[in-house]
């Protein structure tokens, strides 16, 4: 199966929030954002997380090697924190890894 380059979470509030695979080789640029674990072959997260500097959480983080990693560009602490609670309302079922 192929790996999706860009995937859609949905937050309870009904917005979609787009992702981007961060490619494990590749640097992050060091902005803060959102992101997201999700399986491979699965349709929702794994886990969620916001950070303020994702170059440095994409390289701290322990990804299991049949899950990617995909981040949001959002550089507004407000608007990082208030997409992750809508997507957590939508799907309880996820971790938080602690990373800031």
């Amino acid at each position: 199966m192929a790996v999706r380059r860009v995937i859609d979470v949905m937050g309870a509030s009904g917005s979609s929030y787009r992702f981007k695979l961060h490619e494990p080789e590749a640097a992050h640029l060091p902005i803060a954002g959102n992101y997201v674990i999700i399986e491979a072959g699965a349709a929702v997260p794994a886990s969620i997380g916001v950070s303020t500097d994702l170059s440095k959480t994409a390289s701290s983080l322990e990804v299991p090697s049949e899950h990617h990693l995909y981040t949001r560009l959002n550089v507004g602490r407000q608007a990082r924190d208030a997409e992750q609670e809508d997507i957590l309302a939508n799907h309880p079922q996820l971790r938080r890894p602690s990373s800031r």
